[in-house]
């Protein structure tokens, strides 16, 4: 037992400060610390049970082993203090600072530390099972082994924390910041993670299968290899991030952004990417098949061997995207955006009469063209179009159509425009006698399982009209 029990009761008593005192093992239960100054006090192994240490300021004392339960240190700052293997269940710490504090195998279980901070300290295998953490922030702390059963992580700060190891079940998530952290291979299906922050985080392998990540910002996060089907993660953030081999079946990503992702055979089927952003993505032979990517914005990317298998593509952009040896792309994508093309030189180089220059070879294959993404495109206008055959023009699809949307539409409308030499129209096109009927049967079955192309033929159908009615012939 600490010698110092009768100094420390006399300076308490005399409002002095109390520094340099050795009180180990003795019971200081109840005694009203509130906004006193300790430094370099021996407590070990002390009761210090309902003990106030209010707005206290403690520097390098050490309470290893020593029993903290029901105390009120709200507000009180701690820097240099040992905790370890203390027991501190229902303490209040609301608020209180712990920097460069030893908690390794601390328990706080079912403590107040809502909007408590802990700088640089060690809380390796400490038990914060229960306890209020809202609004906490742990910086760069070591973490392996915490056990956060049943806490409610609502804006928690996590910043750095290595939680491969850590217990998170029974746990809430709710805007928990979750930056650098080390999360590889844990398991968060079904759990609601809805506007968490992961940047920079280390998410290898991790199961996110059917959990809520609307919101999330995955910026620069390690997803490779990671499970994310059937999630919901609508807008969320995947700038830069590594999804190399990562599973996302059937996943809600409407809105999604994936600007610089790395995707490498990663499985997007039946995925929701409506209106995502994959600008400059690398998605080399990842799969899309039957994923709706319906207005997604796919510039630059990198699809190479990518598969599109009755994918839905309606109006999604692939202005100078990679597309040697992608498979089944749908004729209602768009293509190279000339005016896009001509701003991005100018915006990379001086103005230049010369001809915008197109990417390599390798991203311009001989594999079907898409669209252009203008709205129309019309044939060029001379006195007399010259009946040629479009063998460079997209299939559309894969219910038989021979012609594109676009070149589908511009047909159409010459045959109602003109009538009498409708026979003529579809022979440009190298359809004659009962093949103009099979294009128009083939075209009713697009329609009907892709009502969006119908709607983008009617467009193009009446701008051609006001196209071939104004040129007369």
């Amino acid at each position: 037992m600490g010698p110092d029990i009768d100094e420390l009761k006399r300076r308490v008593a005399e409002r002095k400060p109390l520094s340099d005192l050795d009180v180990a093992g003795h019971d200081l239960s109840g005694l009203d610390l509130a906004k006193r100054v300790l430094t370099d006090v021996r407590l070990t192994g002390a009761n210090l049970s309902s003990t106030t240490l209010r707005e206290a300021m403690l520097t390098r004392c050490d309470f290893t082993g020593a029993l903290f339960e029901g105390a009120t240190c709200d507000r009180a700052i701690l820097h240099e203090c040992s905790f370890e293997k203390a027991r501190l269940s229902g303490a209040s710490f609301h608020k209180a600072t712990f920097t460069k504090c030893r908690l390794a195998g601390a328990v706080f279980r079912a403590s107040k530390l809502g909007r408590a901070t802990f700088l640089t300290s060690d809380l390796t295998g400490a038990v914060l099972a229960e306890a209020v953490l809202e609004g906490a922030d742990f910086i760069q702390c070591e973490t392996a082994g915490i056990d956060l059963t049943g806490v409610a992580l609502v804006r928690v700060n996590l910043t750095g924390a290595d939680l491969a190891s850590t217990s998170f079940d029974g746990c809430e998530f709710d805007r928990v910041i979750l930056v650098d952290t080390n999360l590889a291979r844990r398991v968060f299906r079904g759990i609601d993670l809805g506007q968490s922050q992961f940047t920079g985080a280390d998410l290898t392998g991790c199961d996110f299968r059917d959990a809520n990540l609307t919101g999330c910002n995955f910026k620069g996060a390690n997803l490779k290899e990671a499970w994310l089907d059937g999630a919901r993660a609508r807008r969320a953030l995947f700038i830069e991030a590594i999804l190399d081999g990562a599973a996302l079946v059937g996943a809600h990503l409407e809105n999604a952004v994936f600007v610089d992702a790395k995707a490498t055979g990663a499985d997007f089927s039946k995925a929701k990417l409506r209106e995502s952003m994959l600008l400059r993505a690398k998605c080399d032979a990842a799969k899309f098949v039957g994923a709706d990517l319906t207005y997604a914005d796919m510039s630059h990317a990198d699809l190479r061997g990518a598969d599109f298998h009755h994918a839905t593509m309606f109006r999604t952009r692939l202005h100078r995207a990679r597309l040697l040896g992608a498979a089944a792309i749908s004729s209602a994508a768009l293509g190279d955006d000339a005016d896009l093309a001509e701003a991005e030189q100018w915006g990379s180089s001086p103005p230049s009469s010369a001809k915008v220059s197109s990417p390599d070879d390798e991203s311009r294959p001989s594999s079907p063209k898409v669209p252009s993404s203008r709205r129309v495109e019309p044939p060029p206008s001379t006195p007399t179009p010259t009946p040629t055959p479009t063998p460079s023009a997209p299939p559309a699809g894969e219910l038989g159509a021979k012609l594109n949307l676009i070149v589908y539409a511009s047909a159409c409308a010459w045959a109602t425009v003109h009538p009498d030499r409708s026979a003529e129209g579809w022979a440009r096109y190298g359809l004659v006698g009962a093949a103009i009927d099979v294009e128009h049967q083939a075209w009713r079955r697009q329609f009907d399982k892709y009502p969006e192309e119908r709607e983008e033929f009617e467009l193009q159908l009446e701008s051609f009209k006001r196209h071939w009615g104004r040129r007369g012939s």
